[in-house]
């Protein structure tokens, strides 16, 4: 049974580690945003997927979605507008020298991509300028707002 705990102790040490490691070594993105704010707009968003589909519908806040995200770093604001047939999650940055991130987080009806009911799909759009204002919402899943422009992330 020590064995065991060690084993999960060491593992789980070496997670940590080699997470800050990863972290420190990551790319920088391509944007003139944070890699911080790329990352928890994604988590968010994909965490929200996860939820509708265990749940049905989207999590009210951060803190339904059980993720270790808070509402605001050093760096970025993060805000979460839920309607029942999206979400938009913002990433505001702080910083007047960084642009700002947002995804929005559409269900969809879709025999063909889920033919147990309905699913999600998301589109993932960057500021186009940069400065501390919160990114414009995008218009569907295909199509970001005004001054944002469609990533891949």
């Amino acid at each position: 049974m020590k064995l065991i705990v060690k084993g999960l102790v060491a593992v789980v040490a070496f997670g940590t580690v080699g997470s800050a490691i990863l972290a420190l070594h990551a790319p920088k993105p391509a944007c003139g945003c944070s890699s911080e704010v790329v990352a928890h707009v994604g988590t968010l968003a994909r965490s929200q997927q996860a939820y509708f589909l265990e749940q049905g519908k989207f999590a009210a806040t951060i803190a339904e979605l059980g993720n270790p995200i808070s509402g605001q770093s050093e760096r970025n604001r993060y805000l979460m507008d839920v309607q029942l047939d999206r979400v938009i999650v913002y990433g505001q940055s702080l910083r007047p020298n960084k642009q700002g991130y947002v995804a929005g987080v559409f269900k969809i009806k879709s025999a063909e991509l889920s033919p147990d009911g309905p699913t999600t799909t998301v589109v993932y759009c960057l500021a186009d300028t940069k400065g501390t204002y919160k990114p414009t919402a995008p218009i569907d899943a295909q199509t970001c707002g005004g001054g944002t422009t469609k990533r891949g992330d």
